[in-house]
């Protein structure tokens, strides 16, 4: 019976045109996103009318969020966008898909996680060794994941 399954799954990605290549290139976009390619935000100072005790003008932040044309973003970044939203009071919210969930599964597909693969430490000691230091033998990059 899960080999009947597994042979119709194969056939219908064929037939959709899904490949693990384009699957890893949509968890690229999602992984390699950046927000500033869809937003704009800055801090505005601007002086008050109001001048504090000793005569010198008071300063206002505020604080401006804007979102780029749909016409302006890459095909790329717009994939990546999970949210825009705008609430009652005006206030935008761009938010992208979860980089870290994709990240994790582009490596995972790519081995990098196993014990042992962690690339070599540039002391020249050839001991591979997780971002902690911690040699690949003891195993630091199973643990970043767990």
């Amino acid at each position: 019976m899960s080999a009947a399954i597994a042979r119709e799954q194969r056939e219908d990605s064929k037939r959709n045109g899904i490949t693990p290549e384009k699957v890893v290139s949509e968890l690229a976009k999602l992984g390699f996103s950046d927000i500033r390619k869809a937003t704009i935000w800055r801090s505005n100072v601007t002086e008050t009318s109001e001048e504090d005790e000793e005569g010198v003008p008071t300063t206002r932040v505020t604080n401006e969020v804007t979102l780029r044309n749909s016409v302006d973003i890459d095909d790329a970044t717009a994939a990546a966008i999970a949210e825009i939203s705008q609430t009652k009071g005006g206030a935008l919210k761009a938010r992208l898909a979860d980089k870290r969930t994709a990240l994790v599964d582009i490596g995972r597909h790519l081995g990098m996680f196993r014990t042992g693969s962690a690339p070599p430490d540039e002391s020249g000691d050839g001991q591979a060794r997780s971002p902690t230091g911690k040699s690949s033998g003891d195993g630091g990059w199973d643990g970043l994941l767990q």
